[in-house]
């Protein structure tokens, strides 16, 4: 399946070829390794956890951090954009969304490939700290931090400046995605909210482009507001009976 992710052979109809061409395959492939890869390290592979009834468990914490999920990801794309504070923080640009299937297939692999590889990276992480006090916060930050150094590959289409912004923002995004599974013990939803997020970005830019970096207020702030935000939630979510919740899923992880 990698295979054809990456071959230069023309299948029709062309849908077909571009849901393949971008990546599609290699995410399932991953997906599929991901399950052998846990078996050989001795776990069950447990991407969708049955839901839990249990005393730390908080429905109004999880329609929050759902509520977050999608304002956030609508903020980044439609008001981060402005002339003065009041405007970028407040003041939603709705252009008319380009979407193509291409951007669809793209923001899809990248749901389903880089959810897939923070799950190993959880995983390896949780039971690599197991005697740590601090495991859930380091394995939250780690693969937050792991997730976000990825995006330096981008820096061969697009300039320092704006890939670091691009690094910083998606490491930021990583804290709230490993949250979002580990809290739930459901892979799908942070693959869903990857894939909508990115979906997004690709519908509202009219296509897959390099990020820009100008330097301007309105550059400065969503950058300050696309960091800020994200950690101050996952602090939250990482205090009380949530990280009691957290705890109890990653002993069912490994189970």
């Amino acid at each position: 399946m990698v295979l054809l992710s990456s071959t230069a052979i023309e299948l029709k109809p062309q849908r077909i070829n571009v849901l393949i061409s971008f990546g599609l395959m290699a995410g399932v492939a991953a997906f599929l390794a991901a399950m052998l890869i846990a078996k050989c390290w001795g776990f069950s592979f447990n991407p969708d956890l049955k839901w839990h009834k249990s005393s730390n468990w908080s429905n109004v914490t999880f329609i929050l951090l759902l509520l977050f999920c999608i304002v956030f990801a609508f903020w980044a794309e439609f008001c981060e954009k402005g002339n003065n504070l009041v405007e970028i923080l407040f003041k939603p640009d709705f252009d008319p969304l380009k979407p193509t299937w291409a951007s669809f297939c793209r923001a899809l692999e990248a749901g389903v490939f880089e959810e897939t590889n923070r799950y190993l990276t959880i995983l390896a992480l949780i039971v690599g700290f197991a005697n740590s006090k601090y495991r859930v916060q380091i394995t939250v930050i780690v693969s937050a931090v792991v997730f976000g150094l990825l995006h330096f590959t981008n820096l061969g289409g697009q300039d320092f400046a704006a890939t670091l912004n691009q690094v910083i923002y998606a490491a930021a995004l990583g804290l709230v995605l490993a949250i979002l599974y580990l809290y739930t013990g459901k892979l799908w939803l942070p693959m869903l909210y990857h894939f909508g997020v990115d979906f997004l970005n690709y519908a509202v830019n009219g296509g897959i482009k390099a990020q820009v970096w100008s330097g301007t207020l309105s550059d400065w702030v969503s950058s300050l507001v696309s960091i800020v935000v994200p950690v101050a939630i996952a602090i939250w979510m990482m205090t009380g009976k949530r990280k009691l919740v957290i705890y109890e899923n990653i002993e069912r992880l490994l189970g």
